[in-house]
């Protein structure tokens, strides 16, 4: 993510108090994602993820309709399609 200097918003030094209380507060995030096992990435594993991705998006654009998902685990990747959707938020927790 890049702040309005082009920098990481993680480290700009340029930035003002905001980019200081934002960067203090993404710290804190991160630490409590952390205690609760979830994933974190750097700007560098975020640019190796879309990179790897791509080929595989590239390959669905080709070879496939618009409305199908790939889903990918450490040991399995799976080709998905849709046969019926309903989305709703009436049953979310506050």
């Amino acid at each position: 993510m890049s702040c309005k200097h082009g920098n990481s918003v993680y480290d700009c030094e340029l930035c003002d108090e905001e980019g200081s209380a934002y960067r203090n507060g993404f710290e804190a995030g991160k630490q409590a994602a952390q205690k609760e096992n979830t994933m974190i990435l750097t700007d560098e594993q975020r640019e190796a993820f879309n990179q790897a991705a791509e080929p595989l998006m590239k390959w669905m654009a080709d070879n496939l309709h618009p409305h199908a998902k790939a889903i990918v685990e450490s040991g399995t990747a799976e080709l998905c399609e849709g046969v019926q959707a309903h989305k709703t938020g009436k049953f979310f927790r506050d």
